[in-house]
Order: structure tokens, then C-alpha cells, then sequence
């Protein structure tokens, strides 16, 4: 077990998937988390499953946090920093995904800025809000997707969102090194809630197109974020690591 004993993450999209099960691996290895979500609501399970734990509370912050906000972003980020001293790694898991969206040709403004601004613009407000709470030797983990390599039908804005994540990470590890490190997962299909509506409709065919003919669990997408922010992966800077079972292999 890689131990973050004494050290402090933000985690956003904290409510589910991986954002939960990354705040889940993090927690039991000894951090204090700041779990951050769209509401308490949907918070609320992570905090009920690591509230279990003894101590937990007092390494344990949640906060509701609209990503899409700057001001919101700056304000969760000194919070963070005012509750457990600079943070040591951030986890940008918020996001969404809509099961075949539609045609790039039929697509509304409101459909591509919706996308954009949760995904991308998301990752840039805390990023941005997060540098001058960052402590010496943090890292900066963000969430692409398989489809930010292979494109993907009906889906352009999700795509296009998922490359500006791999572009801003990559931009992110040179403008903040020495001091942060900044690396990027791309997971393919992961068993979340998000992914249920592919799951339900073409499961079976996507999941014979994975070498490893299953889809992936939260938890596994969780152990390639805390190799990256912890010192087994210290040379590790600017990278996109695919989490996919060879759905994709760059």
C-alpha cells in the first residue's frame, strides 16, 4: 500500500466513480481529503463510506463546488489550504458524458459550451485556482478519455473536451515544474454510473473490442492516480497513461 500519511488532496467529482474511489484509496492510505462535488447530495455517499473509518473526520472536508465557477474554484482552493496546510495532489475528476449526444452537424451551442465548459474549462478554473496552494513535490492528476485518442461517433464534444484535457496537462507540466508535477489519465471503459447507458445499449460488442474482454473497475483507474501522485512515479511528468485494457495502445 502506497502511503499519503500527513499529506492533502483535493479530489473533485468526489461523488462517484472514480472521483469516489480515488477518495476512498487516498483516504485509507492515510490522507486528508478535501472531496469536492456539484452538491452535498451527491457527496453524500462518500462521505457516509469514509466516515466509517476511525479519525476519519478529522481528515475528511466536503464542499459543494460548481466547477464551471472560477470565484467557487478559488474559494474550495484556500479553504483547502486554510483546513490542512498546502495541498500536496490534486485529482480533477469532475466531468460528464452523454450517451450518444448526437451528430456534430446537429449539435446545439448550448450542447458544445455545456460539454466544454465542465471538462476543459473545469480543469483549467481549479488548476489555475489550485498553483499558489500547491506545496513543494505536489502533483496534478486530470481525467481524459480513450476518446480524446480515437475520436468517437456521436460524442464530438466529449472528444474535443478530453484532447483539450491532454493538451492542458501537458501544457500544465512544463509551466509548473519543478515544483508540480502534472499528469493525465485516459481511461477507456470504466464500470460507473456514467458509463451505464453505453453499458446497457452495446455492452457486449465494446467490451469484445478489449483485449482483456472486460471493462475496467473505478477502483483500478483510482491506483493509477496515486502511483502518479505519489514518489514511486517522482520522474514521471507530462504523461498520459491509458487505463483501458488495451482498448487503445499508443
Amino acid at each position: 500500500m502506497i502511503s499519503f500519511t500527513h499529506k492533502n488532496v483535493l479530489i473533485t467529482g468526489a461523488g462517484g466513480g472514480i472521483g469516489a474511489a480515488t477518495a476512498k484509496l487516498f483516504h485509507s492510505a492515510g490522507a486528508s481529503v478535501v472531496l469536492t462535488d456539484v452538491n452535498e447530495q451527491v457527496l453524500a455517499p462518500t462521505v457516509t463510506a469514509l466516515s466509517v473509518e476511525a479519525g476519519s473526520t478529522k481528515r475528511m472536508l466536503a464542499l459543494p463546488l460548481d466547477i464551471t465557477d472560477p470565484v467557487a474554484c478559488h474559494s474550495v482552493a484556500k479553504k483547502a489550504r486554510d483546513t490542512f496546510g498546502a495541498i500536496d495532489s490534486v485529482v480533477n475528476c469532475a466531468g460528464i458524458y452523454v450517451y450518444r449526444e448526437g451528430l456534430l452537424a446537429d449539435l446545439t451551442q448550448l450542447q458544445w459550451r455545456r460539454m466544454l465548459s465542465i471538462n476543459l474549462d473545469g480543469c483549467f478554473n481549479l488548476s489555475q485556482a489550485v498553483i499558489p496552494h500547491l506545496s513543494n513535490n505536489s502533483s496534478i492528476v486530470l481525467i481524459a478519455s480513450v476518446a480524446a485518442s480515437r475520436g468517437s461517433l456521436m460524442h464530438s464534444s466529449y472528444a474535443a473536451s478530453k484532447s483539450g484535457v491532454i493538451g492542458l496537462g501537458r501544457s500544465l507540466a512544463l509551466e509548473l515544474a519543478p515544483k508540480t508535477r502534472v499528469n493525465t489519465i485516459s481511461p477507456g471503459l470504466i464500470n460507473t454510473q456514467m458509463a451505464s447507458a453505453m453499458v446497457a445499449d452495446r455492452g457486449d460488442a465494446v467490451k469484445d473490442g478489449i483485449p482483456l474482454k472486460r471493462f475496467g473497475e473505478a477502483v483500478e483507474a483510482a491506483g493509477v492516480i496515486a502511483f502518479l501522485c505519489s514518489d514511486l512515479a517522482s520522474y514521471v511528468n507530462g504523461e498520459t497513461l491509458n487505463v483501458n485494457g488495451g482498448m487503445y495502445i499508443d
